[in-house]
């Protein structure tokens, strides 16, 4: 019964690409904010960072996250830690976020900024928001670090993310193939993903071991061959 939420019905089902698609062409206001269905918001700490940067100049507003266990509520500090490594990189955290962070949630981004390059999510099982997070992070002029934890990243089993089938994992590794390639191609390539770091993941879902080394190797651009082999 809110006046300011709107629920769209599409009898064409895509998944979490599709659907998050559809809500940036719906968008009106000036911020685009996401979430994952199974997780939740900081409430007073999201609308307090909503009403600090509402007029901010900024493209893009990166945040802390918390990472919970979704049954329990307590904190998964490994996982956390992965994520906040970006955030709190004592070199370069800025690159870090725009060219690391995979994630859609846990940012305020520019519609403009959106609409202007016409970002959109990959429309994959898994991984829909891989590309749009790295187009985000690229074409954002001015970017900011907030350390507020605005977004709670419920982990549980069984969810998308977690998924490690076949075809899951193959998703990923050609969605980190097409990353390799874009970063690569505008002098990023420090913040490549090694194809090798797969060969585990592809033979755990049934691929055999060297079929799973030979799709790293032949995805694997020349002069990084050595530099991704000792990751």
């Amino acid at each position: 019964q809110r006046p300011d939420v709107k629920i769209v019905y599409s009898k064409q089902g895509g998944g979490g690409g599709f659907a998050r698609n559809i809500g940036v062409t719906m968008a009106k206001g000036e911020w685009l904010v996401f979430s994952d269905s199974d997780d939740t918001f900081c409430t007073q700490s999201f609308n307090n960072v909503l009403d600090k940067y509402s007029s901010d100049d900024a493209d893009v507003v990166f945040f802390a996250i918390n990472c919970l266990d979704s049954m329990t509520l307590n904190p998964l500090k490994d996982a956390q830690l992965q994520y906040m490594d970006y955030i709190n990189d004592k070199e370069n955290p800025l690159d870090k976020c725009r060219y690391m962070i995979k994630v859609p949630w846990g940012k305020m981004i520019k519609r403009n900024l959106v609409n202007k390059h016409n970002i959109l999510f990959d429309t994959t099982r898994v991984g829909n928001d891989a590309w749009f997070s790295l187009q985000v992070g690229y074409f954002a002029k001015k970017v900011k670090i907030d350390k507020t934890p605005i977004y709670n990243w419920l982990v549980r089993p069984g969810s998308i993310t977690s998924h490690r089938d076949l075809d899951a994992v193959l998703t990923h590794f050609n969605q980190a193939v097409k990353l390799n390639k874009f970063k690569e191609e505008r002098g990023l390539s420090r913040y490549r993903t090694s194809p090798f770091i797969y060969i585990p993941m592809l033979s755990k879902a049934g691929m055999p071991l060297l079929s799973s080394f030979k799709i790293a190797y032949h995805n694997t651009t020349g002069k990084y061959l050595f530099p991704d082999l000792k990751v």
